[in-house]
């Protein structure tokens, strides 16, 4: 059964400045996490990211000292045997580690994820095939475009504005529906804001706020 933890404001520590421990760092900071990284060379990416003051690159080598009040625990070197001693550390603390070149050696794997805002897809196949994951994450990849994101966005905003009128809840499920099953993505992956004011309008009724669709996206003018 997946479970799925709110990570955002809590502190994960990266061990390895390598590819995997950028992507790996990179997906916290998504998730809202605070990353350390201890590595004592790091990719340019990460180099970039520790002087903007996103990451905090604690340097040398791990120590147990390292995993001091960190909820989350990554083991991302290129050396085994390290891999394997950040995990024996962290289970004797009672960390959560993920051990990326050996997921099995771990307390938890990390699903291949495609993030659209709010909007989250993962498929895992629990450590067995993690090429696999990676063909399926590229698929969604490609199935799933950038739209989702402000597409959920407006259903959010128009989900609070529907409950806050009142109507019973087979009407609100009726509209709900219509929505999902309009052309909104459509009109989204084209940029076409008239069209998507247009659609709420005719869903919601003629009261429903034009502003509520360029106040989601002020990045990209839709």
């Amino acid at each position: 059964m997946p479970i799925y933890l709110r990570m955002d404001g809590r502190t994960g520590l990266v061990v390895g400045g390598g590819s995997v421990g950028e992507r790996k760092a990179r997906n916290l900071l998504a998730a809202g996490v605070r990353v350390r990284i201890v590595s004592p060379d790091l990719t340019p990416g990460l180099e970039e990211l520790a002087a903007q003051g996103q990451v905090e690159h604690l340097g040398g080598r791990f120590e147990a000292g390292h995993l001091e009040g960190a909820a989350l625990v990554f083991a991302a070197t290129s050396d085994r045997e390290e891999n394997r001693r950040v995990a024996r550390e962290a289970e004797a603390l009672g960390l959560w580690c993920n051990v990326a070149d050996q997921p099995e050696e771990g307390s938890f794997i990390v699903p291949a994820e495609v993030r659209r805002g709010p909007l989250s897809l993962a498929v895992s196949t629990t450590g067995r095939s993690p090429a696999l994951s990676a063909r399926i994450q590229d698929r969604l990849e490609a199935m799933f475009g950038p739209e989702y994101g402000p597409l959920v966005e407006i259903l959010g905003r128009a989900r609070s504005w529907v409950l806050a009128r009142g109507r019973s809840s087979a009407q609100n499920r009726d509209l709900f529906r219509r929505l999902v099953d309009s052309d909104l993505r459509d009109a989204l992956a084209r940029g076409e804001t008239t069209v998507v004011n247009r659609i709420l309008k005719e869903i919601l009724g003629p009261d429903y706020p034009d502003e509520a669709v360029p106040a989601v996206f002020p990045e990209t003018g839709i």
